[in-house]
């Protein structure tokens, strides 16, 4: 009797689970209808060693923002541009990145331009990363929501460019945890683009919550959450090709969750529990196929198992209509690696799901390897943010009273 409730309880929490995971399908993010940019936009593009699609990220920059000014700052050679003149209200200036020991890195590259300009006379700061490419979509939603929430961020979605292991891999990973940043609660600026309503942050304040930071993203979530929050709608979705081998895929995927680990070990917690869930009930199923095989069908058993192949099926299902959803706003271009990663998404998101508990196990410590340097990250006490994001709320606090 007590084994039959305990199976009866079971089947009712893989019921739950399935309907909670279906209930993200049709969830595009913070809705919002498209309102007019306001104002001036200073773009930063930092890079070293920039990719292939270089040039071809500045000319859809030219021809997607509607009033500009992009700064693209650099590490290493100067990146070698391949553009036509721009439109008069898109000025472009290149400029070698400067390190010190505060800010190293792609903060150097950034900082270089918070110390040269004043970016109060903009409306938005908006800072993307090279590897990306955008969309006619993107500018406006990007900017529209920092309108709402002051910081608004658009994640990459990696595309399997190539038929390898490495970059099936990054792509799958990466489209499993874009779960993260459709719950409000625990969404964070992660990569991609993000974009900052200058009135809403004092250029001395960026620089102290940089300083000796090695990732621009940390400090900037902190921010945000002592303010409105972090805007996000899938029309701020950046593709990226994916060249990744398997060493750099896995490499990128530890340093990833190794960053998560250190500054908010509660999210990594949790991602360890659900996956620790997951391989359980893997086990499970397997156990249930093997005596159904040599002792014949039991009801309860072939129940359970097909509820376990139905939690599987449902994540599966998720990301296959959130990347339909994504072909209609990445265009034609990315059409051919959207099916390829439906199609990837279809075969292989169980195994994914297996392996991100070791994935995430891996990712224990603090150092990191990041464009051939590496770096340990420092600690919350380390980079001293208590006593500064209490500063920043105090002196929102003061604006608002």
């Amino acid at each position: 009797m007590i084994n039959l409730l305990l199976d009866i309880v079971f089947i009712l929490i893989l019921l739950a689970i399935t309907v909670n995971i279906l209930k993200g399908v049709k969830d595009v993010g913070d809705e919002i209808s498209e309102i007019p940019t306001r104002g001036r936009a200073l773009i930063i593009l930092p890079t070293k060693e920039p990719p292939e699609t270089f040039n071809k990220l500045v000319e859809q920059l030219i021809k997607y923002t509607k009033d500009a000014e992009l700064y693209i700052v650099y590490q290493g050679g100067k990146p070698p541009l391949n553009i036509e003149s721009p439109p008069s209200n898109i000025k472009i200036e290149v400029l070698e990145g400067m390190e010190d020991n505060d800010y190293k890195g792609k903060i150097g590259n950034i900082v270089t331009i918070l110390r040269r300009i004043d970016i109060s006379r903009y409306r938005y700061l908006i800072i993307i990363d090279d590897d990306i490419l955008i969309h006619p979509r993107w500018f406006t939603y990007l900017t529209s929501l920092a309108e709402y929430k002051d910081f608004s961020t658009g994640y990459r979605v990696y595309l399997p460019i190539k038929n390898r292991l490495g970059s099936i891999l990054t792509s799958l990973w990466n489209l499993y945890t874009l779960d993260t940043i459709y719950n409000r609660e625990e969404r964070i600026v992660w990569g991609g683009s993000t974009c900052i309503k200058t009135e809403a942050v004092k250029t001395s304040t960026l620089m102290r919550l940089w300083r000796r930071a090695v990732s621009d993203d940390v400090p900037l979530t902190y921010l945000a959450r002592c303010r409105k929050g972090i805007g996000f709608n899938e029309n701020t979705l950046v593709p990226s090709p994916s060249l990744h081998t398997l060493k750099d895929a896995i490499n990128f995927i530890i340093r990833q969750q190794r960053i998560v680990y250190v500054y908010n070990k509660t999210l990594w917690l949790k991602g360890v529990l659900i996956h620790l869930f997951i391989n359980l009930i893997t086990a499970i199923a397997l156990v249930n196929l093997i005596t159904i095989i040599y002792t014949g069908i039991h009801i309860l058993s072939l129940i359970k198992l097909l509820g376990i192949v139905t939690v599987f099926l449902s994540y599966t299902l998720k990301n296959h209509f959130r990347l339909r959803r994504y072909q209609e706003i990445f265009g034609s271009d990315q059409m051919r690696y959207l099916n390829r990663l439906k199609l990837y998404n279809l075969l292989f998101t169980p195994l994914i799901l297996i392996l991100q508990l070791y994935l995430l196990l891996l990712s224990r410590g603090r150092e990191i390897l990041w464009r051939g340097r590496k770096y340990i990250l420092p600690t919350m006490e380390e980079l001293g943010y208590s006593e500064c994001i209490k500063d920043v709320i105090d002196e929102q606090g003061s604006k608002t009273n």
